[in-house]
């Protein structure tokens, strides 16, 4: 489907020379952004837009999701704002904005897909209906390839589910300034919903329609309930990756303009040579792979595209990822898949102790996804898979990279009374960057796990990346922050962006960089620090543990 043969209302405002062909859409695809910056994003590109001149030539997209955030907006009161910080907790609580273009009460979360549009509207002769239209026809194409049939809400601006009692399952806002349209389009995917189920039962719903707009208001509409989720309609959606591919693909169908992902400089600049992995050795490889494949077992060489995975399983040594493969988090700079996973597979822990038996280990790591939707978070699958390796292999030195488990005690205690010989639990990134690197971490809460593990007897170990913008004061006070919470041994590497859609590569830090990092750890007071650009997590964690052992640092 082209602009031409879109079906559109008559009429006889008067336009500019239309271009000869329809403008791209410059995309820039996140994995997760907070949504002041998004908004921020998207002003920007109105801006350009509204200036005209060299700035012009394309349209917008931002395509993302969003950390748990509340906006409220005018109709809402002081009291009712009270209400929901009170009810979420100072510590625990999603930011919390207003906004004079909002209605009522709008939650945006993890599994919620938002795509922001910025778009000059003389490709389409000023016509919003007719914009707003063909968004509408995007989103109803996306459902339709997952099986859900939707409906239009009329001059409300929502896709219904009518046989789910005619729940919203996917939003549109839309403003106009000047002949320059903005919108924001939010799909409901496998959202969490029980912020917005509390809010409803606490303050009894809220929220007006405003339908009307002219060239400065916006035109808008507002739930009338509560919405429903793909997920919940029986769609194996595990990761957005397939419903924003859909996205992408009927945008360009229905509107005619090509989308053109954004490059940007640092993903165009080669690698510098200290960053060159080594080349593997095919037999490990082949065979670390067949043992891998034969059990049916995931590993973080794998999910998180390690770059030290070649030289890894070329000496036969791999990293068991246990509990699947697929993250309740959606942590910007990680390359493990977000989404709802599949069961709790119990007979995991057994294949895990006969596939390190098989490749002759005697020092095994073991990590895991997030698992929030548990309990537990997976900690007795943690502990099950402890007691089988000392079962199988005599003598195994083991060290576990666990989660924070929402700091859960009854779960964190189920790992320490296994005794691991190493308790990792990586703080990834200094304070500042949480919010949009680990939007549902919490600093103070992965120190706390150091402290607790250590209280327990444990060596303790944590790391940190370079690289994602923080600054080198920042870095000093993490490392003693660690230190100062019970941590033995530090990890400090080079973050490398796994792909356009995760966290900006700020800057390479040189290896006479990560040299003075590691003597200033020792002198923090580190009994050993791995530092370089390729140090991970579990990167040669046995000599590391040797070391530690031994006591030379």
């Amino acid at each position: 489907m082209t602009l031409e043969n879109i079906d559109r209302p008559t009429t006889n405002i008067p336009t500019r020379p239309a271009h000869p062909a329809p403008w791209p859409t410059e995309a820039l695809l996140f994995t997760q952004i907070p949504l002041e910056e998004a908004r921020k994003l998207q002003e920007e590109a109105l801006q350009k837009l509204l200036a005209g001149g060299d700035e012009t030539g394309r349209h917008q997209m931002l395509i993302t999701e969003h950390p748990p955030t509340f906006l409220l907006g005018d109709d809402v009161s002081e009291a009712d704002e009270a209400a929901i910080k009170d009810e979420f907790g100072a510590q625990e609580s999603p930011p919390v904005f207003r906004s004079s273009q909002a209605r009522g009460v709008e939650v945006f979360g993890p599994g919620q897909l938002a795509v922001y549009l910025t778009m000059d509207l003389e490709h389409w002769r000023r016509d919003i209906d007719g914009l707003v239209t063909a968004l509408e026809d995007v989103l109803l194409r996306v459902l339709a390839d997952f099986g859900v049939a939707g409906e239009r809400q009329g001059d409300g601006r929502a896709i219904r589910v009518p046989a789910q009692g005619n729940r919203p399952i996917a939003t549109l806002r839309t403003r106009l300034r000047r002949w320059v349209a903005t919108a924001r389009v939010t799909l409901h995917t496998n959202t969490d919903l029980e912020p917005l189920q509390t809010i409803h039962a606490k303050l009894g719903g809220s929220g007006r329609a405003d339908n009307d707009y002219d060239d400065e208001h916006e035109h808008e509409h507002e739930n009338m309930g509560l919405p429903v989720t793909m997920v919940q309609l029986g769609m194996p959606i595990e990761r957005q990756d397939a419903v924003r591919e859909a996205f992408l693909h009927h945008y360009e169908a229905v509107l005619g303009s090509r989308v053109a992902i954004a490059q940007r400089e640092e993903l165009r600049t080669a690698k510098p040579p200290w960053l060159k992995a080594r080349l593997p050795h095919a037999l490990g490889t082949e065979r670390v792979s067949e043992i891998i494949g034969g059990q049916r077992l995931h590993t973080v060489c794998e999910s998180a595209h390690c770059p030290n995975m070649g030289e890894c399983w070329g000496h036969g040594t791999a990293t068991f990822m246990i509990n699947g493969n697929i993250c309740t988090r959606s942590c910007s700079f990680c390359a493990v898949y977000t989404g709802r996973p599949q069961a709790l597979d119990r007979d995991e822990p057994r294949r895990v102790a006969e596939a390190a038996r098989l490749m002759g280990l005697q020092y095994v790591v073991v990590t895991s996804v997030n698992r929030d939707e548990l309990s537990d978070g997976g900690a007795s699958n943690f502990a099950q898979t402890i007691r089988l390796l000392r079962e199988q292999i005599p003598g195994v030195a083991i060290e576990v990279l666990i989660p924070d488990f929402r700091g859960v005690a009854a779960a964190l205690e189920a790992v320490f009374a296994t005794r691991p010989d190493v308790l990792n639990h990586n703080i990834e990134t200094v304070e500042r960057l949480y919010r949009r690197v680990r939007p549902q971490a919490r600093y103070a809460r992965s120190l706390e796990v150091i402290v607790q593990a250590r209280a327990a007897g444990l060596t303790t170990k944590s790391g940190i990346m370079l690289g994602l913008g923080e600054e080198e004061e920042e870095i000093e006070r993490t490392l003693r922050d660690l230190h100062a919470h019970g941590c033995s041994i530090v990890t400090i590497g080079q973050y490398l962006r796994p792909s356009e859609k995760h966290h900006p590569l700020v800057r390479y830090a040189t290896p006479a960089e990560f040299e003075r990092w590691r003597e200033r750890g020792l002198a923090i007071g580190f009994q050993t620090v791995e530092s370089g650009p390729l140090v991970r997590s579990s990167y040669h964690a046995h000599l590391s543990y040797r070391r530690h052992t031994h006591g030379n640092g």
